[in-house]
Formats: structure tokens, C-alpha cells, sequence
């Protein structure tokens, strides 16, 4: 029994050897003592709870950091823009106006509505939600979307902090905390704020999947997968491409890894299958989210594709957002819109192979550009109603070229897998139908991601003395810059200025403000438009209200010349002409005689 009983040293029960133990003693004064506990290694303090406790606080002031100057950069920025009526004017855009009229529908009870979804759901839901709990109004999205664009930069520094430490975190997070057009983008009625913010709390969850296998984790990931889905559709591609990565990166993994792919496969149905569900509800009709993929895939591949956003032609498409915005939209139409433009595209793709390869690397080329393409949400023009969007340092331009070599720096350390499988499925879904700045966002923010692990794989190497590596990548960058800030004539930097003008006059006409409406006119007709079918009938509306404003203003000798410019035009219009703009023209120029007759005569 005896060799049973041992003391906690492991030995037999009894005093071990050399006799039993005694209590140490101080040491004398004046003496150091060498028999006291021994001093704790660093590293061992390292891993200790103490150490746990001081790092606790860093992280939260990292945090905060973040979150504080992001937000206050957004609200500085929202306080500027009040500078530009039409701010929060929902109306101003077609987009916008469906967002806010389908939120407000929520807001009010309709959740199912009558049409299948013709944008994505998930942003007007929660802008419903949104407008349900805080008031209807565009002030009340955008201030909520300020603090979730803060929340947006808080998650990019815990990603970053996960996958390459809490300074490349800090850095990614102060990034995108300044980077001038995620500012602008959270403040437009649009769901890019929403998109983001999901994309990354997909990754953050699914992160850490690269080490060890979670089916909880995979499930969450999926969701959130499934609701980045639900508010534009190429989220989906994210199952197939994070599920592959499981698979190949655990093969010794088993059923674990199974397990873990159905996980993220059933996330993303349960959160995607009631939005399909709903749809067929209302429409009798399969629609897996919105009605808008084909016409999308047309335009960025059928003829007349530019490699960014086209119009389409009227005898291209029966439903569009007018139709939805009136009230007139027909959900049989449109589905059967988007399945033929679907089938269009293909059989153009399958005729016209080489003509699609290029259009797809000048695609990759426009994606990877410095210029912040747009269509009627313009960041260049927004810039001139805040100096904070034309001061904030941090653009596309520099974060591309960091970030892409970021990436390689990353892959060939083995770091950061899943975060560029993530930006190869944002790349490789909008080099598929056309590229916009707002469209390419996510991966904006995980090239910040890169980057800032980019700027800490510099700092290393200059201490480590390493210059071969430095001179190469040195090299590298300069080309990338020189590839990314390339001009680029076809798509110039103030695209859209008149509409954004013509946007403008009309608003303050409508406050009959001629004195503000005449020179927002005047400098939409001197600006470049957005190429659409409609672009001469706008102009010509422009010239008209020009004329108008000169002869409200008692200035009708200018009045005269504008008009009879413009009914020279409209007599020389071989299309179908605006009726009520001509009826409206030759009403004003009878005026505009009669007055300038009376100044003849003296009258």
C-alpha cells in the first residue's frame, strides 16, 4: 500500500531525500539571495494571466481609436455635404428612390410587397427597420450608416489583427477610417454600407477556420454569407470558394471537414431560402433573389459594352426601374426580361470569344484603376460641397498597388489565405458583368488589409537590414502605380458632372430660385453627361429652363437667343421629340418676343 501513497513530487511517502523540507529563509542584509524563486522567464511572463489583463486594455483603445475617428471623420463629412440640397433628396436618384419607397413600405408593415425583388432586399429591410425604430427620412439612414461605416472600420482592424497582428489591424482600421470614398459611399442611400460591413463579419467569423475546423463557425459564416447574398447577389460565389479552401486546406481533417462544409452550405440556405420563398409567393415563379441578373450580365458583356456601367437601349428591355417606381411593373416581364438577356449574353459570349476576353482584361484593368468610377452617385462631384473629401490622403490609388503586393507578400508566408479567396471571388464576379467604384468596396477594404501588412513586411526588413527584397519590391510597386493611375480618356474624371448639375438647377428651380437654378444650368450644359438614350432630351430640358431663368431674371435678350437655339434643335430632332417640351418652347419664345417687342417700343 505503501507504493501507492505518493507525495505530490512523485516519489514514495516519506521525507524525500536529504531530509524533510525547510521554509526558506530572507536573505541577510546587504546580501542578494541566489535561493529565493527563481525570476520568471520573459517568455513565460509573456503567456501569463498578468500579461492577458495589460493587453486587454490596448486592444479596446485600439478599438475605440478606430471606431472615434471614423466616426467623426463621417459626421464631419455628412455636416459639409448639407452644402449640396440634394443630399438627402432619396428622389434624386432612381436607385435611391426604390430604396427609400420599398423601406418605407417595411416600415409601415408590408414586408412581402407584390413584385418579386427587383434590388437587393436586405438593404431596404433594414433601412426599414431603421426608419420603423428612428423616423422615416434619408437623415436618419445616413447617420446610421456613419456609424455602421465606424463599425466597418472596426472589423477591418480585428480582422487584420487576426490574421497579421494588432499593428497591421490598427493600420488597415486607420485606412479605411480615411479612405474619401467609403466616407461618401456611407453617405448615399445605398446598399454598398451593408454589403461591407457583411462581407466582413463573413470573413471575421470564417477566419479562423484557416487553423481550426468549427461547424458552429462554418454555420455562422455561412449565414452571414447568406445576408451579404441577399444584398447583392455575388456573395454567394463565397460557399463554393470557402468550402473548396476547407476541404483541401483539413484533408486529414475526415468527416470534420464534412461536417463543416454542410455547415456553411446550410447557413446560407436557411438565411437565402425565405427571401426565394417569398418570391415565388408573390410571383408564382422561381426567382432565387432579384430580377436583375440578367440585365446586369447583358450589360457588362452583350454589344456596346464598355467595361463599366451602360444604359440600355428602350428596345433592350421591358422592365426597369421606372416601371417599379410608378407602380406599372409586370413581374412576369420582368423575369422573362432578365432569363432572355441571360440567354443573349451567352449566345454573344459563345459567338464573339476573343472580342470577350478583352473586354474582360480591360474589366480587370478598370477594377484594379485608380478612378472611382460612377453612374449617377458621383464622389468627384460630391468633393466640390466638402474640403474633407477632397483632403482625406487615403484613396484607391496607393491602396491597390500596396495591397496587391501585400498579397503576394502574404501568400508567400502561407498568411491570409481565406482573406484572398475572399477578394479573388470580389474580383473575378465584377470583371463578369462591369465595374463601378461602389461595386468594388469589399475588396477595397481587404487590399487595405494587405497593405497595411505591405507597410509592416517594409518596416521588418529595413530593421533586419534585408535591401535585395526592399529594391525588388521597391521596383514592383513603382510598376503597379504606373499600371493602377494610368490615364484613362474614355471614362474622364468629371463623367456625370451635368447630370449632377441639370440635378441641381431642377431643385432649386423648383424652390423658384432662378438666381441658384440659372448657373447650375449653365454649368450642366458646359460639363460632361452620362452617355444614355435620354441624354439629348435632358439637355434640351436644361436649355430650356436656362431660357426660362434668363427671362424671370429680366434678362430677355439672353432668353431669346438660348430659345431660339434650342427650337432650332428640336426642329432638327429626326427621333421623337419631347411634345410638351416643344409645346412648352414655343409658349416661352411668344413671351420672350412680346417682352423684347415692348423694350423696342419703349412700352
Amino acid at each position: 500500500m505503501s507504493k501507492l501513497r505518493k507525495s505530490r513530487s512523485g516519489r514514495a511517502g516519506g521525507p524525500p531525500p536529504g531530509g524533510p523540507l525547510k521554509p526558506p529563509q530572507p536573505p541577510k542584509p546587504g546580501t542578494t539571495s541566489t535561493s529565493a524563486t527563481p525570476a520568471t522567464p520573459p517568455a513565460a511572463l509573456a503567456g501569463s494571466r498578468p500579461a492577458a489583463g495589460i493587453r486587454l486594455p490596448w486592444t479596446w483603445i485600439a478599438v475605440l481609436s478606430v471606431f472615434i475617428v471614423a466616426l467623426g471623420v463621417r459626421l464631419l463629412a455628412y455636416h459639409q455635404m448639407h452644402a449640396w440640397p440634394l443630399l438627402e433628396k432619396a428622389e434624386v436618384l432612381a436607385d435611391t428612390h426604390y430604396y427609400d419607397m420599398m423601406a418605407r413600405q417595411v416600415a409601415g408593415g408590408d414586408l412581402l410587397g407584390n413584385h418579386p425583388y427587383f434590388l437587393s432586399p436586405a438593404y431596404y429591410y433594414a433601412l426599414g427597420l431603421g426608419y420603423a425604430l428612428f423616423g422615416a427620412g434619408a437623415a436618419t439612414a445616413l447617420v446610421l450608416q456613419c456609424i455602421l461605416g465606424a463599425l466597418t472600420c472596426v472589423l477591418a482592424y480585428a480582422i487584420g489583427r487576426k490574421v497579421f497582428g494588432p499593428t497591421a489591424g490598427w493600420i488597415a482600421g486607420g485606412l479605411l477610417a480615411l479612405y474619401g470614398y467609403l466616407v461618401y459611399q456611407n453617405l448615399v442611400l445605398l446598399p454598398d454600407s451593408v454589403i461591407l460591413f457583411l462581407n466582413l463579419a463573413a470573413l471575421w467569423v470564417l477566419i479562423d477556420l484557416e487553423q481550426r475546423l468549427s461547424s458552429l463557425r462554418a454555420f455562422i459564416g455561412g449565414a452571414l454569407i447568406g445576408l451579404a447574398a441577399a444584398a447583392r447577389a455575388n456573395a454567394l460565389l463565397l460557399v463554393p470558394a470557402v468550402g473548396l479552401f476547407i476541404w483541401f486546406a483539413h484533408r486529414r481533417a475526415g468527416r470534420k471537414r464534412i461536417m463543416a462544409c454542410a455547415a456553411l452550405a446550410a447557413g446560407c440556405l436557411l438565411v437565402v431560402a425565405p427571401f426565394t420563398i417569398r418570391n415565388y409567393i408573390v410571383s408564382k415563379e422561381f426567382v432565387l433573389l432579384t430580377t436583375t441578373g440578367g440585365r446586369n450580365f447583358w450589360k457588362g458583356n452583350g454589344p456596346g459594352a464598355t467595361g463599366s456601367h451602360r444604359f440600355l437601349e428602350k428596345d433592350e428591355w421591358s422592365q426597369g426601374l421606372l416601371q417599379y417606381l410608378t407602380g406599372g411593373q409586370d413581374a412576369q416581364v420582368a423575369i422573362a426580361d432578365s432569363e432572355r438577356l441571360t440567354s443573349q449574353t451567352w449566345s454573344h459570349i459563345a459567338s464573339h470569344p476573343v472580342q470577350t476576353a478583352g473586354l474582360w482584361i480591360k474589366k480587370l484593368g478598370l477594377f484594379f484603376h485608380a478612378r472611382e468610377l460612377g453612374i449617377r452617385d458621383h464622389f468627384y462631384f460630391a468633393q466640390t460641397f466638402s474640403s474633407l473629401l477632397r483632403g482625406l490622403w487615403v484613396s484607391f490609388a496607393w491602396i491597390a498597388p500596396l495591397g496587391l503586393l501585400g498579397l503576394w507578400s502574404a501568400l508567400r508566408a502561407r498568411r491570409g489565405r481565406l482573406l484572398s479567396i475572399f477578394l479573388l471571388v470580389q474580383v473575378a464576379s465584377f470583371v463578369a458583368i462591369f465595374v463601378i467604384g461602389r461595386y468594388r468596396l469589399v475588396a477595397a477594404a481587404l487590399l487595405a488589409v494587405l497593405a497595411a501588412y505591405q507597410l509592416l513586411w517594409w518596416s521588418e526588413r529595413i530593421r533586419q537590414r534585408q535591401w535585395r527584397p526592399l529594391l525588388w519590391t521597391a521596383v514592383a510597386l513603382a510598376a503597379l502605380l504606373l499600371v493602377t493611375n494610368r490615364p484613362l480618356r474614355e471614362f474622364p474624371r468629371n463623367a456625370g458632372f451635368g447630370d449632377q448639375y441639370a440635378a441641381l438647377g431642377f431643385y432649386y428651380a423648383g424652390q423658384r430660385d432662378c438666381a441658384k437654378a440659372l448657373p447650375a444650368y449653365q454649368n450642366a450644359l458646359a460639363s460632361p453627361w452620362i452617355e444614355q438614350p435620354s441624354l439629348e432630351g435632358m439637355r434640351n430640358k436644361a436649355r430650356y429652363h436656362v431660357g426660362l431663368c434668363q427671362f424671370q431674371l429680366g434678362r430677355p435678350l439672353e432668353a431669346r437667343a438660348t430659345i431660339a437655339d434650342l427650337r432650332e434643335r428640336l426642329a432638327l430632332d429626326s427621333g421623337s421629340p419631347d411634345a410638351e417640351l416643344q409645346q412648352a418652347t414655343e409658349l416661352l419664345w411668344r413671351h420672350i418676343e412680346q417682352a423684347t417687342a415692348a423694350e423696342g417700343t419703349g412700352d
